[in-house]
């Protein structure tokens, strides 16, 4: 019985191991739109979204990576809040604002919009955005 115990325990982590290695590389992983944001040059009104991708490899099974998107009225350009701890490691900012593609690829992973905001009164909220 204890041998049986144990085969199963390690065909158990067995799986889960190799689940943990999806075969694709994170450097190759797309990043492209997932064309889920309107586009800022058609769409004048402001706009604010909210984003989420599962993030790298297992810890996808746990958590997911989120970013803010916005377009502020009349602009042509989205400005990206996000954050991301492993850039302090090399001596970058964890809190990135740039203007890029909104709803990109989390290296391989499609993005979901978790809420969006658009009108007039959407510009207050990106002020509040920039404050935080």
């Amino acid at each position: 019985m204890k041998i049986l115990r144990a085969f199963f325990s390690l065909l158990l982590v067995g799986f889960l191991m190799s689940g943990c290695n999806s075969g694709k590389s994170w450097r190759t992983a797309s990043r492209q739109s997932a064309g889920i944001a309107p586009d800022p040059l058609v769409t004048k009104e402001a706009v604010l979204h909210v984003y989420g991708a599962d993030t790298w490899g297992w810890r996808g099974w746990f958590a997911i990576h989120t970013w803010i998107a916005a377009k502020r009225t009349g602009e042509s350009n989205y400005t990206v809040y996000d954050v991301v701890g492993w850039r302090g490691y090399s001596g970058q900012p964890v809190m990135r604002i740039t203007q890029d593609i909104p709803d990109r690829y989390w290296f391989g992973e499609k993005p979901r919009l978790i809420k969006e905001h658009r009108g007039a009164e959407v510009d207050e909220l990106i002020d509040a955005v920039e404050k935080a």
